[in-house]
């Protein structure tokens, strides 16, 4: 049976590992309601990024992507107040809040 698609493709991390990290930065970034916020540009260096919901009132939540997706408030993933997630991902980030604005800090690390 043929390949009909080959859509990505991954290193198997037993036989390749990833880079180790050599530089890492912390910032802040305010997730919009109204529409999706860039969090982190797309960055074939990155070696994880961590993403931290950082309000504290129970609706705050916000729902991220790996492209400025319209739909991202259906289709996005869910990181509700004060979760935090870790991402190996090199693509573009983005975010919205899923009724207020939202502070997000962001632990990114480049090897």
């Amino acid at each position: 049976m043929p390949i009909l698609f080959n859509e990505a493709s991954f290193k198997n991390s037993r036989i390749t590992t990833r880079p180790t990290t050599t530089n890492a930065n912390t910032y802040a970034v305010t997730i919009a309601s109204g529409s999706n916020t860039l969090i982190a540009a797309a960055n074939p260096n990155r070696t994880y990024i961590t993403i931290r919901n950082t309000a504290s009132a129970a609706n705050e939540d916000l729902r991220y992507d790996y492209f400025d997706n319209p739909n991202i408030l259906t289709e996005g993933f869910l990181l509700k107040a004060g979760e935090a997630c870790d991402l190996e991902s090199v693509q573009s980030v983005f975010a919205r809040g899923t009724t207020v604005n939202v502070l997000c800090t962001i632990d990114e690390g480049e090897g």
